[in-house]
């Protein structure tokens, strides 16, 4: 289990496409309506939740990028739900994440994509955002994506340099990992602390 303020993911430890085997849920971080973030902004957002999972099918965040089965999304007063079947699709514009994949590669059909990396080779860690109906709707709290496939619970130590130049380490889980990404839950930040920002 990884648990935030904001945000909840529960799993059987190991298991991945396995019915019933997990659960999330959260408040995504939405920018203040100020600045860039204003600009044609059509709505200004009162509240704003999601939850997926506890489905019989592999159609949660545990499994996949695209939640298409036994998930809610709930947005100003509106909330939008998926019964638990395999007959919703998943190009419906449902819960999602929004990984960094090559043009023209989302697809049904279990194709193994190419990975988007540095020039050395080395995946990119791009901000873990949340949407529905073919839109960002916000960003997960203490997340990231990896532009690569990870193994499933596996910990992970990431480093990175703080604004005075000083080096700390990041360390997160592997929730899930699908063909061309992986979304890593932190946990903790060196030196003990725990976050709970948008990255």
């Amino acid at each position: 289990m990884i648990a935030g303020v904001c945000q909840l993911f529960i799993s059987v430890p190991a298991v991945a496409n396995g019915a019933w085997a997990s659960v999330a849920g959260g408040i995504p971080f939405v920018p203040p309506a100020a600045g860039f973030c204003a600009v044609d902004a059509p709505v200004t957002i009162t509240d704003i939740w999601w939850a997926c999972g506890g489905s019989q099918f592999p159609y949660g965040f545990r499994e996949q990028s695209n939640c298409y089965a036994c998930m809610t999304y709930y947005r100003n007063g509106v909330a939008v739900v998926a019964a638990d079947n395999n007959n919703t699709r998943p190009f419906d514009g449902l819960l999602c994440l929004f990984p960094l994949t090559a043009v023209n590669t989302y697809s049904s059909d279990q194709i193994p994509w190419p990975t988007i990396t540095y020039s050395s080779h080395r995946p990119l860690a791009i901000d873990a955002f949340v949407g529905w109906e073919w839109s960002i709707r916000g960003q997960l709290w203490d997340a990231y994506l990896h532009t690569a496939a990870g193994t499933i619970d596996a910990i992970v130590n990431a480093e990175d340099t703080e604004s005075n130049g000083l080096p700390f380490t990041v360390r997160s889980i592997t929730w899930h990992s699908q063909f061309y990404s992986s979304l890593q839950l932190i946990y903790e930040i060196e030196g003990g602390g725990f976050g709970n920002v948008a990255y």
